[in-house]
């Protein structure tokens, strides 16, 4: 959760990385985890990443945590900062 997300892209050869999320910080949000709700409190806008490295945004309180598991989201991010 401390590495600045430029060194974590560098040293994996990406476009894009993450170093932490909210969920921990709070206990509100949605937070799907290798495609298992862990909670679903919808309540801030949030990356889906889906199985096949599809990524997307919603506001979590315009869709129900059961469509993005049914569309094949296997982790979702919030409170990130790009």
């Amino acid at each position: 959760m401390i590495e600045n997300t430029s060194t974590i892209a560098a040293n994996n050869d990406a476009i894009f990385a993450i170093n932490g999320d909210y969920y921990s910080f709070r206990d509100d949000g949605v937070i799907i985890r290798n495609g298992t709700l862990f909670r679903d409190n919808p309540v801030r806008t949030a990356l889906a990443l889906f199985n096949d490295g599809t990524i997307k945004s919603s506001e979590e309180e315009n869709v129900s945590s059961s469509s993005l598991l049914e569309a094949g989201v296997t982790r979702s991010r919030q409170g990130f900062n790009i």
